[in-house]
This record gives structure tokens, sequence and C-alpha cells, in this order.
């Protein structure tokens, strides 16, 4: 290939003898298009590489579910049917004592609800059983356990129907 341009014209020299070829406007357009193409690509994929290690909502949410249906199903119910609370294993939940001749399925009480239905060490969780809107108690028992929400927090919540006494009432689990 000769250093001739098509229409016969020698190429242009600078003062050092070097041909003089310069950045034309599509190259600029070019290497720019690709540059900010990188740049975005990188904005938009490195918040996806953290999210991991974030806790937002949808992590409460199943929490505050899956909480709800162990308390039901599980820990609470005595091996009855799901949703059908023993008397025994509910007050002796929230009062912190194994009640003796039932086989409750709880391994923690209502003072450690988050080791009870698996939620993280920075997770807070309000477990309540209600009638009426309000705070069912049997004998001196209230039957609430965990913490209050603070007033400005993002709360999940979890509501189930459950049979108490032959009564039907909402257990409630909040999680944030």
């Amino acid at each position: 290939m000769s250093d001739e341009r098509p229409c016969g014209h020698p190429p242009a020299r600078s003062r050092s003898g070097a041909i003089d070829r310069g950045q034309t406007v599509l190259d600029f357009a070019i290497g720019m298009s690709v540059f900010l193409l990188a740049v975005a690509f990188v904005f938009a994929f490195v918040p996806s590489l953290l999210e991991p290690f974030a806790t937002n909502k949808g992590a409460n949410t199943i929490i505050a579910e899956r909480g709800a249906a162990h308390l039901t199903e599980t820990s609470l119910s005595a091996g009855s049917a799901p949703g059908v609370l023993s008397t025994a294993c509910t007050v002796g939940f929230f009062e912190g004592e194994d009640p003796s001749g039932e086989a409750c399925g709880w391994t923690h009480d209502a003072d450690a609800l988050e080791e009870e239905i698996g939620a993280g060490e920075f997770t807070s969780v309000n477990v309540t059983i209600t009638r009426g809107g309000e705070v069912v108690s049997i004998g001196r028992e209230s039957l609430a356990g965990g913490d209050d929400p603070p007033p400005d927090a993002s709360i999940s919540t979890a509501s189930r129907i459950v049979d108490l006494n032959g009564e039907t009432h909402r257990l409630t689990v909040r999680v944030w």
C-alpha cells in the first residue's frame, strides 16, 4: 500500500516528516459511544452485584409469612389441625414456661421470637393475638410478645385466623 491518496495527491506531512492523519468526527462518535455504553453498563450492573448484601422489604415479608405459618401450624398447635391453637401451649409460649402434659412445638418462647421463627439477628419481630382489634388475655397473661414497632419503621405484616378456646382470633406477626 502506498502513502498516496486516491486522487493522486501525496499525503500531508508535518514539520517532522510524519504523515498527519486527524481524528475524524466519526472516529470520535464511535469512541464516545463505546465509552458511554461501558459506563452505563457499569452503573446498571454494580447495584445488582451488591443486592445480596442488602436487606430489603421483600425479605421481611417472607420472614413475616413464614413466621405466621410456623406459629400457627407447628409451634402453638400442639399437634392439632393447623390454625387450631392449644391454649396451654399458647399461654406457655407468651409466659415463657413450658406447660406440663402438652407436646408444644416451640423451642423458644415469646422473649426470643427471632430465634423461634428463624429471623436474622438484625430483624425485630412482634407477635400478637387479637380479637375485635384488642389484644387477648388469658388469665393474667396478655398474648403479645416482642418489641413494639417504631412509628417510622417500614413494617411487613402477616396474619392468620386461628381458633383458640373455640373462638376465632387473629394472630399477627410484624417484622421490621
